[in-house]
C-alpha cells in the first residue's frame, strides 16, 4: 500500500462538489467548494492549462493550496466524464516533501526563518521558564496546561501503568547488552503490546480508537508509560542493574532516572540532573511533523494501536539523518579528538567527504532556537565538562563554521544536535542511550499528534499549521468594511439591526454553521426615523469575522441588491441561486468559500469569534455587471460616501471548543 493510500485512509478525502459556468470571456472556470475545515481567505490561484487553454480558480488558504484541487486540471476535454477527468488530473511531484504540508495541526509551530518554536499558544521560552516537562507534555496532548489536580493525576496514571510484564523483561534480556538500543526498545514495546492484545484492533475485532476519545486518552497514557518504562529497562540491561519500579508521587523525569537507577547514595535522583533533564525534554518534546512522528502517524493511519506506531517511530528515529544524528555528533567529537584537528575536518566537509552532524537543518535558516538554552545548560554543568575535549571541539567547530563562507552562504547554522549530546554526556549518560532518552521526550509530541488525528478528520494533503494562529491574534475590528472605509468615518450607526437570537452580541446556533445545517440566521433592520424609505434604493449586507487570526477579517457573506421593501432575511432567502441571484431576490458576492453563505467555523480552541452582520442603506444601486462576483475589495474602492444613507450592525458569536 502506497504512502498516499495510507494518508488518504487516515485523513479521509474532503467532500467536494463543483459547479461550472462560462465567464464573460467564455473561459471555463471550475469552482471547488470544500466541506471540510474552514477556508480562511478570499485569495485565489488562477491557473491556465496551456494544453487545453482552460482556466481554473483554486482557493488559497493559510498560504497553501489543496493538492487534490489540481486533480481537476486534466488534459482530457470537458466532454469526458468527471471520473475520467479526475483520474487523469494533474499530480503534484514533490520528492522528500520539500514544499508539501501533510496535515493541519494545532500542536507545534516552528518558524525556521525567525528561529522560534511554539507549543500550542505558548512560546518555548515561556514554557522553559514557567513549566515542567509533564505540564508541557499534557499541554501538547490535551491542548491546555494542567491544573494541579490534572498534573497529579497524569503523574500517577503514568506511574501506575509502568508495570512491565515478565514477557517484556524476557524480551529485552534476550538481547546481548551491547545490542543497539532501538532494537531492544522495539522488542520491548512489541512484548508490551502483546501482553494485552485487547488493545490491538485486529485482535479485538474492530476499530478501537478513531473518535473514541476516552479510549484514546487511556491509550495515550499507556503508550507513553510503555516507552518510558522500556527505555529504563533497556538501560538497566545495558548496565547490569536491577529495574526500579516507578514512584506514583514522583515527576515523570524523576521517575525516569529512578527506574534507570541513576540515583545518589540516598537512592534518589540528583536534583540538578532532574532539573536539566526536565528542560532538555521540553526542548525536544515536539518539532512538528518530523520523520519519526510521520512514521507513527503513517502506521496508525491504518487504525493500528499507538504502541505499534511508536515502534515505527523508534525505527525511524534511529537513522543518522534524524535522532541518530546526536549519536553521530558524539562519535565525531571522539574521532576528532582535539580542537586543533577541527580545521582539517572542516576542509573535508567542504570537500564533501562526509557530513557535519549538528550543523545545518532542513527547517532552520538561522541558529536553531534550542541552542541558546543548551548553552545555558552547558554553563550550568561547567564543572562536569570543564576539562572535556568534546566541548572544546564543539566550540571550535562552531567558531570556524560560523565564519566560513561555505557555511554562511548556505545559511548553515549550528543546530541542537551539536550541543544536545554534550549536555546528555555531562549528565553522565553514555552516547548509546541518548537517542532513546530523546525518544521518550518526543513521546509527548508524537502521542499529541496521534490523539489529534483520532479526534479530527483531515484531508490527505499535509501540514498547513493551524496552531500558529495564536489565541491573542484577533480583533481586526478596524478592518471591517464599516470601519476601514472612509465612507463611514463620520457616519455613526443609526440603522437598528436585530435578531431573534438576542441582543448584540448573542451566540449563533450550531445550525448556522457548517457543523450543523449552515443556514443563515434570521435578521431584521429598521431605518432611523429621519430617513424616508423612498430615499433607499437598495440594501447591502456584509458579514465579517474580525477575530480570525489573519491580517484582515474573513468575509462570510456579502449580499447586495436587497430591495427596499425587504427589511428582514432568513434561511429561506439563501437557497439555490442562479447567476449569483438567491431565492430572496437579491445577489450574493464573494466570501471565503465562493458560496452563498459560509457559516462560522472558527479555529478550534481559538476562543469566541464575533460575526458582524453589517446592513447598509444605499441611495443608489451598486453598478455591478451581471456576470461579476462582487468582492469586498470593490466596495472599499467603489462605495461612495454620498451613496450611503445609514448603516447598523448586529453581532453574533460562535466558539469551537476542543475535546
Amino acid at each position: 500500500m502506497s504512502l498516499t493510500t495510507l494518508a488518504s485512509k487516515f485523513f479521509p478525502s474532503l467532500s467536494l462538489f463543483f459547479n461550472s459556468f462560462l465567464s464573460k470571456d467564455g473561459t471555463f472556470r471550475l469552482i471547488l467548494e470544500k466541506k471540510a475545515i474552514e477556508s480562511k481567505s478570499d485569495d485565489r490561484l488562477i491557473v491556465v492549462d496551456s494544453r487545453t487553454n482552460q482556466s481554473y480558480d483554486i482557493p488559497i488558504v493559510d498560504n497553501s493550496v489543496r493538492a487534490t484541487d489540481f486533480r481537476y486540471i486534466s488534459p482530457v476535454g470537458f466532454g469526458a466524464g468527471p471520473l475520467e477527468r479526475f483520474a487523469k488530473g494533474l499530480r503534484i511531484l514533490d520528492p522528500g516533501f520539500q514544499n508539501t504540508a501533510v496535515t493541519e495541526s494545532q500542536i507545534t509551530y516552528v518558524d525556521g526563518v525567525r528561529g522560534t518554536i511554539q507549543y500550542r499558544q505558548y512560546s518555548l521560552e515561556y514554557l522553559l521558564q514557567h513549566h515542567c516537562y509533564e505540564e508541557v507534555a499534557f499541554l501538547l496532548i490535551w491542548g491546555h496546561l494542567p491544573s494541579k489536580e490534572e498534573k497529579l493525576n497524569f503523574q500517577r496514571d503514568l506511574a501506575n501503568e509502568a508495570k512491565p510484564s515478565e514477557l517484556v523483561a524476557n524480551a529485552i534480556k534476550a538481547f546481548p547488552s551491547n545490542t543497539p538500543c532501538y532494537l531492544m526498545i522495539i522488542a520491548g514495546l512489541s512484548a508490551w503490546a502483546a501482553s494485552d492484545p485487547t488493545k490491538i484492533p485486529i485482535h479485538a475485532g474492530g476499530e478501537l480508537y478513531q473518535g473514541k476519545m476516552d479510549a484514546v486518552n487511556r491509550a495515550a497514557i499507556r503508550t507513553i508509560s510503555a516507552l518510558w518504562t522500556v527505555v529504563a529497562m533497556v538501560y538497566c540491561h545495558q548496565r547490569g542493574r536491577e529495574f526500579t519500579p516507578a514512584d506514583p508521587n514522583a515527576s515523570l523525569v524523576e521517575n525516569m532516572l529512578l527506574m534507570m537507577g541513576v540515583v545518589d547514595e540516598n537512592k534518589r535522583p540528583n536534583p540538578q540532573t532532574i532539573s536539566i533533564l526536565d528542560k532538555l525534554w521540553i526542548l525536544y518534546a515536539d518539532h512538528e511533523l518530523t520523520n519519526s512522528t510521520a512514521a507513527l502517524l503513517h502506521v496508525t493511519s491504518t487504525m493500528a494501536d499507538p504502541i505499534s506506531g511508536v515502534i515505527a517511530s523508534a525505527a525511524s528515529g534511529s537513522g543518522p539523518l534524524h535522532a541518530g544524528a546526536i549519536d553521530l555528533a558524539y562519535k565525531m567529537f571522539e574521532r576528532i579528538g582535539d580542537k586543533n584537528n577541527v580545521p582539517k575536518v572542516i576542509a573535508d566537509v567542504k570537500a564533501k567527504k562526509y557530513r557535519l552532524p549538528g550543523y545545518g537543518h532542513r527547517i532552520y535558516k538561522t541558529v536553531d532556537p534550542r541552542v541558546q538554552h543548551l548553552r545555558k545548560m552547558m554553563d550550568e554543568l561547567s564543572g562536569n565538562i570543564k576539562d572535556s575535549m568534546h566541548l572544546s571541539v564543539a566550540m571550535e567547530i562552531d567558531r570556524i563554521a560560523s565564519q566560513d563562507r561555505y557555511f554562511t552562504s548556505r545559511n548553515l547554522k549550528v543546530n541542537a544536535d551539536l550541543y544536545g549530546c554534550l549536555v546528555f554526556s555531562a549528565l553522565g549518560f553514555e552516547p548509546e542511550i541518548i537517542t532513546a532518552l530523546m525518544m521518550v521526550a518526543r513521546a509527548g509530541g508524537g502521542i499529541a499528534h496521534w490523539r489529534e488525528a483520532m479526534a479530527m478528520t483531515f484531508s490527505a494533503s499535509l501540514e498547513a499549521f493551524i496552531g500558529r494562529l495564536l489565541i491573542n491574534q484577533r480583533k481586526r475590528d478596524t478592518k471591517l468594511l464599516t470601519r476601514i472605509s472612509s465612507v463611514f468615518q463620520s457616519l455613526p450607526p443609526t440603522l437598528v439591526v436585530s435578531s431573534p437570537l438576542g441582543p448584540s452580541p448573542s451566540p449563533l446556533l450550531l445550525e448556522h454553521t457548517p457543523l450543523g445545517g449552515n443556514v443563515f440566521p434570521d435578521l431584521s433592520w429598521t431605518l432611523p426615523s429621519d430617513i424616508d424609505v423612498s430615499q433607499v434604493k437598495e440594501y447591502l449586507l456584509v458579514v465579517e469575522d474580525p477575530d480570525a487570526p489573519l491580517p484582515s477579517p474573513v468575509v462570510h457573506g456579502l449580499y447586495y441588491g436587497l430591495p427596499i421593501e425587504k427589511t428582514s432575511v432568513g434561511p429561506s432567502d439563501f437557497k439555490s441561486a442562479h447567476n449569483y441571484v438567491v431565492t430572496g431576490g437579491f445577489r450574493y458576492g464573494a466570501n471565503r468559500k465562493g458560496c452563498i453563505w459560509s457559516g462560522p467555523r472558527p479555529v478550534l480552541a481559538h476562543g469566541v469569534h464575533r460575526y458582524f452582520f453589517q446592513v447598509i442603506a444605499l441611495k443608489a444601486k451598486l453598478s455591478v455587471s451581471e456576470n461579476t462576483l462582487l468582492r469586498k475589495e470593490w466596495l472599499l474602492q467603489g462605495l461612495k460616501k454620498d451613496n450611503v444613507l445609514a448603516w447598523g450592525e448586529w453581532v453574533g458569536t460562535f466558539e469551537r471548543k476542543p475535546e
